[in-house]
């Protein structure tokens, strides 16, 4: 025989199970940790996730506070023009009940060019305070609207800051449980390499080289430990 061919083997049932058991719990272990990788990776991708939700709904609330402001100063613009158009309605007013009065009293001195003027006047100044009323109304109702977006932005942020906490705290848990597998791995290896060596034992090899010239035990024989 050659050096290191195989002479004999042992049967060692015990052994064979313990190996085949040490190997599964290896298997078992590393799939522990996939499945826990896996967890992990999702739990990074939702911190992302929430933090594009919180920047998104900052820039929405930032959004809606300028066009609220933009509301605000196009109300208060309308507002402050107003007097001056009320005050301008009341002068073509004034003037057209002038006018009509004076073509009433004296038709020779007020012409029907100058009644036709003042009411033109008295039109205009009546549709631009309606015109500045309207925009004043609808200002003030985009301003309610802006308000509430801004109030909706703000509750998104709160609502997203608090589940990017969460996503961490599930990060943190999934980190935790990925360690905890990974040492189950290192004692599963550990166990299956010991437990190998162990049956490495049971194959009896020829030391060295040379001619078998007698056998001593027979195929079932039981050898004392």
């Amino acid at each position: 025989v050659k050096a290191g061919a195989l002479l004999a083997e042992l049967d060692a049932p015990e052994l064979m199970l313990d190996l085949a058991r040490a190997r599964g719990e290896l298997a078992k272990s590393k799939a522990d940790v996939a499945r826990a990788g896996a967890e992990l990776a999702k739990s990074q991708a939702d911190i992302a996730r929430t933090q594009a939700e919180i920047a998104l709904a900052k820039a929405q609330a930032h959004k809606a506070e300028a066009e609220l402001h933009a509301a605000k100063a196009v109300a208060a613009r309308a507002q402050a023009e107003l007097p001056k158009a009320q005050a301008e309605l009341n002068v073509a007013k004034l003037d057209f009940d002038r006018m009509t009065e004076g073509r009433r009293k004296a038709p020779d001195l007020v012409v029907p060019a100058q009644v036709d003027a003042a009411k033109a006047r008295l039109d205009t100044a009546t549709a631009q305070i309606g015109v500045l009323k309207a925009a004043a109304q609808a200002a003030a109702a985009e301003a309610e609207a802006a308000s509430a977006r801004r109030a909706g932005t703000e509750a998104s942020i709160k609502a997203a800051q608090a589940q990017a906490e969460a996503a961490r705290a599930s990060h943190e848990a999934a980190r935790a449980v990925v360690g905890a597998f990974e040492a189950a791995v290192e004692v599963a290896q550990a166990a299956m390499q010991r437990t190998s060596t162990l049956a490495d034992f049971t194959r009896l090899t020829a030391p060295f080289g040379g001619i078998i010239t007698a056998r001593l035990v027979d195929v079932g024989a039981f050898i004392p430990a």
